[in-house]
């Protein structure tokens, strides 16, 4: 792995202001988050409030904004049912969860729907409207709100005007080349979908938005959002919210998770613990029961969801590995293509985009995974810095029922008979748009520094750069040229690193290195090596030490 480190700290000139120091390292850190003035920095280090929050910050247009306000209101005033149309996974459960609860405080009568990924497929469809209208067993019209869905749903769209159906559409996901038809469109991709339904609910009910703040952090860092701007806002002050909510079904799923509730949560938290077990039922079964869970006021009955998400989660987990073995089968790693494109009938939709992620760590390249079926199949795909998976699929659109997502990520359908096709070409069009270059792994190294440098002071100041995440990763360090006192494997079965350095200020500092405990008799081989990391504490039996938790090792030889 190639690394980049961005700055060297100098070694500490004074034994007596390591305080001093440690500020001096973060500073270089901040100037690498792009933050080159005073107002920048102060903002990133206190973040405003999410209510003080403007929606020309997070470029949705005011008018569209008090064109739907307008809207709900008619529609409340009038006694219309309306239906929050949501998505399946933790972001579209969240944001479904945040403006119906608003809606429902405001006197709306108001009914969440959440698709089945295997009934209604990606996005907003006229099967989906269907089902969510036939719910609300009632003979009026209703109106429709989509939540982190819809921008792409052209089709769907113009069926509920033939229906004389009114709709909304909330959503963060890239346009297409036209807009579906709608009584008001609510969107920008500077926020995730929760992002965009919390920001209306803000506007409703302002008061009973604040109470969301938990669900808004879940949605934010699920979704992957850059947390800069308004998304750090979001979940910097949403975690705080999460830490101390009062929900039943978020206490139980932590329960569930085995994270202790009284600890402040991070964005690890919700990316290991929350997000995976709310996306599962989206994923196996039906995201209803996600839906249901946040929103309970019964503590057994989120018991007992909390305990049917764990369990569905478990089983994702083994459907995950199985198939995933499967495509690295696919695979030869001595002669990798551009973008790497495998199918299966055996390959679980709900599971396919799991996959695509693995392959993309893996190999540092695009990833497609299809869910090959009878008549139209399903593709999930992720990619890497500078291609933008989304548009690189779109260039096969005669192809395609349908696609949408962000750069980074795309789901997409397509009629089975044309698969081999699709491969074919999407093969071709990666061949001559894609630098090789960008298939090199890069670890990006914040800073250069010495053992003295790290102290109790440089771990705080570090921490106070959370929450981290996309666009503001958790600081990684390097010290080069060290010599290990001891290195030894950990684990059940020796599969984890632990090397042991003496230092004149920390005494014993030890540096942990997950799943490379093949590496042990390379490492006793060399004198010295260089280490990427980042810093971390770790609280055992009441005593508090510091670790390094290791990203990378170079040693001479590999040099």
């Amino acid at each position: 792995m190639k690394w980049h480190i961005h700055s060297t700290a100098p070694k500490l000139s004074e034994p007596n202001s390591p305080s001093k120091h440690a500020l001096s390292i973060v500073e270089q850190i901040i100037k690498q988050r792009g933050l080159d003035s005073k107002a920048k920095i102060e903002a990133f280090l206190n973040p405003p409030h999410p209510l003080d929050i403007q929606i020309s910050d997070v470029d949705i247009d005011r008018n569209s904004i008090t064109k739907t306000k307008k809207i709900i209101q008619k529609a409340i005033d009038s006694n219309q049912p309306i239906i929050v149309y949501g998505d399946y996974d933790a972001d579209g459960i969240t944001a479904t969860g945040i403006l119906w609860e608003t809606l429902h405080s405001i006197g709306a009568k108001a009914t969440p729907f959440i698709p089945s990924r295997e009934e209604h497929g990606y996005g907003i469809s006229s099967k989906g409207l269907k089902d969510a209208i036939k719910q609300i067993k009632s003979d009026e019209k209703p109106l429709i709100i989509t939540v982190d869905n819809g921008i792409v749903a052209n089709e769907a769209a113009k069926w509920a005007k033939e229906q004389q159906i009114s709709l909304i559409i909330t959503d963060h996901h890239t346009k297409g080349k036209t807009l579906p038809v709608a009584q008001a469109i609510v969107h920008t991709t500077k926020i995730s979908g929760a992002g965009v339904a919390w920001m209306l609910a803000k506007e409703l009910n302002p008061t009973h938005a604040s109470q969301t703040l938990d669900l808004l952090a879940i949605g934010t860092i699920a979704d992957m959002m850059p947390l800069m701007d308004a998304n750090r806002s979001f979940a910097k002050f949403g975690l705080k919210a999460l830490s101390q909510s009062k929900r039943p079904g978020i206490r139980a799923l932590l329960n569930a998770a085995d994270i202790n509730t009284d600890q402040e949560l991070s964005t690890y938290h919700v990316n290991y613990g929350i997000a995976p077990r709310l996306n599962a039922m989206g994923r196996l079964e039906h995201a209803i029961d996600s839906l249901r869970l946040i929103c309970t006021t019964n503590p057994d009955r989120a018991a007992q969801l909390a305990e049917l998400l764990h369990l569905t989660n478990q089983t994702r987990q083994d459907l995950t590995t199985d198939m995933l073995t499967h495509a690295l089968e696919q695979i030869d790693p001595d002669k990798l293509d551009p973008i790497l494109v495998v199918s299966s009938l055996d390959y679980h939709e709900g599971v396919i985009g799991l996959i695509a992620g693995k392959l993309t760590e893996t190999f540092s390249r695009p990833a497609i995974v299809i869910s090959q079926k009878e008549g139209v199949s399903k593709g999930s795909a992720r990619s890497i810095k500078g291609v933008n998976i989304t548009e690189l699929i779109r260039t096969q659109s005669e192809l395609l029922v349908g696609v949408g997502g962000h750069p980074m990520a795309a789901g997409f359908s397509i009629e089975s008979h044309q698969i081999e096709t699709f491969k074919q070409l999407i093969l071709s069009v990666a061949a001559t748009s894609i630098d090789s270059s960008l298939f090199e792994p890069t670890l990006d190294v914040d800073v250069e520094i010495t053992f003295d440098a790290i102290t109790n002071e440089l771990y705080q100041q570090i921490s106070g750069l959370a929450p981290f995440g996309i666009a503001n990763k958790q600081p990684i360090l390097a010290i080069t040229h060290v010599s290990p006192d001891r290195i030894q494997t950990m684990g059940k079965d020796n599969q984890h690193l632990k090397l042991v350095f003496h230092t004149k200020n920390n005494g014993p500092l030890e540096a942990l290195w997950f799943n490379h405990g093949q590496e042990l008799e390379e490492l006793q081989n060399e004198e010295t090596v260089d280490l990427a990391f980042t810093l971390n504490q770790n609280n055992w039996r009441g005593k508090t030490k510091l670790q390094l938790m290791v990203k990378d090792i170079k040693t001479k030889s590999a040099i």
